[in-house]
């Protein structure tokens, strides 16, 4: 993209080495408040030989899920670890060295949980039969007993890089502001819910197969035009919602200002089923739903669907 003078802004994965030593680097009073959501800093940020400006995010929402998902994932590891410390300490071991092995290969798998020093209990052996008072063990036997406790760096440390994410661009030409560079890149998922609206099997994509060319363009095409029409109608249909204070019921009948049109589109299914009772065929007439999201769009909505229903 670079070599091809083609700009972007995207979302860098939090999993690249360089994307958490930058998160790390970013104090939390670094920070600049956007809204009560955001907090970002803009830093000037290298990826393999190349320059990008990068904004340190971070989210409030995010925040939130991560210390969830955090937390039971530590309380997961605590109950998984708490049973294989009990079946490490039901084993014997016939000298110190093999059980300071055993405990050390179960540390190892330690995550969010670090274990403190080893205790080695020995137990001494006695040959079968009567034992004299003052007789001496045949050989001992070793057992471990552990202890652990949380490693707050490490839960701190994921949970800190979870509650942010890093936005990048090769566009360092322009200047960039925090409240611009954020701006940007989240009116690109509009673009990226529309094509993912685009591969639902209910629009049936998938069931075309096409081998020319010629034919997957005018596909995409036919794609695109519909994708544009279902944007502007959505638009339209929320902007006079909102300029006439109105609501529409949601698939939990619950009242709200921005539905979307795919859930309108399929209270429209019945819109033009004829049926026939013998003497009396008519069309099912529109519903309150229906006649509620004409009346919004405008009274010739209305007047077109009536006189197609007559």
């Amino acid at each position: 993209m670079q070599n091809k003078n083609i700009l972007f802004i995207t979302r860098a994965p939090n999993k690249i080495n360089d994307v958490k030593e930058l998160i790390s680097s970013v104090k939390q009073d670094e920070l600049k408040p956007i809204n009560e959501e955001y907090f970002c800093a803009l830093r000037d940020f290298e990826y393999s030989d190349v320059q990008l400006k990068a904004l340190v995010v971070h989210s409030t929402q995010s925040q939130n899920r991560a210390h969830k998902a955090i937390d039971a994932k530590v309380a997961k590891e605590n109950e998984k670890i708490d049973g294989q410390i009990k079946q490490l300490s039901r084993k014997t071991f016939s000298c110190e060295p093999d059980a300071l092995s055993a405990a050390n290969e179960l540390i190892k798998k330690f995550h969010y949980f670090t274990a403190n020093e080893p205790q080695i209990i020995s137990e001494p052996v006695y040959g079968r039969g009567k034992r004299a008072a003052n007789a001496q063990p045949k050989s001992y036997k070793y057992r471990i007993e552990l202890t652990v406790k949380q490693n707050l760096e490490v839960i701190d440390l994921e949970k800190n890089e979870s509650s942010k994410f890093v936005i990048v661009t090769n566009d360092t030409d322009s200047e960039w502001t925090e409240e611009h560079l954020l701006k940007s890149y989240k009116e690109q998922q509009r673009v990226e819910r529309g094509f993912r609206f685009l591969k639902d099997p209910k629009f049936f994509t998938d069931s075309i197969f096409l081998r020319k060319c010629e034919r997957i363009e005018s596909l995409l095409m036919i794609m695109v035009t519909s994708l544009f029409i279902y944007s502007a109608t959505e638009f339209l249909l929320r902007k006079k919602l909102k300029a006439q204070n109105k609501t529409l019921p949601n698939q939990l009948n619950k009242e709200i200002s921005n539905p979307t049109l795919r859930w309108v589109f399929s209270n429209f299914r019945n819109v033009g089923k004829f049926v026939k009772t013998g003497s009396d065929d008519s069309f099912v007439s529109l519903t309150d739903f229906q006649i509620r999201t004409l009346r919004i769009l405008s009274d010739e909505w209305e007047s077109m669907y009536q006189k197609f229903l007559e």
